[in-house]
């Protein structure tokens, strides 16, 4: 193969999430990466969205790229985390 060529293959396309982007949009709608617990818990139930969806989307969201100092004082300074 000739170092000068790029492999090419298809790939398929998911469910398209919108078909237009808002910087306003996403700055309002999208929490802050230092929200308190419940300020997240909010946020996601107002886009109708429960705390085990929050859990997943987080947790899938943050895989590898999270870091302590981006939530440790959210889980150690907050009086109460299990909002059951």
């Amino acid at each position: 193969e000739d170092p000068g060529t790029m492999a090419t293959w298809n790939v398929k396309l998911g469910r398209r999430d919108a078909t237009t982007a808002s910087q306003s949009a996403a700055n309002t709608n999208i929490p802050a990466p230092t929200a308190s617990l419940s300020a997240l818990i909010k946020s996601f139930s107002d886009q109708g969205l429960s705390t085990t969806d929050m859990v997943a989307l987080s947790g899938a969201h943050t895989i590898g790229q999270a870091r302590c100092t981006t939530f440790r004082t959210r889980i150690y300074n907050e009086s109460n985390i299990d909002h059951h």
